[in-house]
């Protein structure tokens, strides 16, 4: 068993003027992203880029369909940037679901930032 808390109740426990300072967040939690991402509505909320792993392997062994991971994505960002051949393009969120079908066929992961 591990302890754990929502990002918003950590957050609670600062000071607002550090959290009104917050331009950027960076997360990797072997696949719990979304959950991560459900317990931070408020701070998302604020149009903060989220640079985050995407391993849809990782994702569904942490109890997470692809979909629900989609629809919380949805609900945040428009858009997901990606490296591709060496040049950082930008998505539709709407297409991400193609991307993590794609990472899971292969086995593999890559890392996107989540943005407005």
């Amino acid at each position: 068993t591990v302890p754990s808390d929502t990002l918003e109740s950590v957050l609670g426990k600062v000071p607002a003027e550090f959290v009104d300072n917050i331009h950027l967040i960076w997360i990797d939690s072997q696949g719990y992203e979304g959950y991560a991402f459900q317990g931070a509505e408020n701070l998302l909320s604020k149009n903060i880029p989220v640079v985050t792993e995407l391993w849809p392997y990782g994702i569904l062994s942490g109890g997470m369909p692809s979909e629900v991971y989609c629809q919380i994505a949805e609900k945040f960002w428009q858009y997901y940037w990606v490296l591709d051949e060496e040049k950082l393009t930008h998505h539709p969120i709407s297409e991400l679901i193609g991307l993590m079908e794609i990472l899971s066929k292969s086995g593999k992961y890559t890392n996107i930032i989540l943005t407005k």
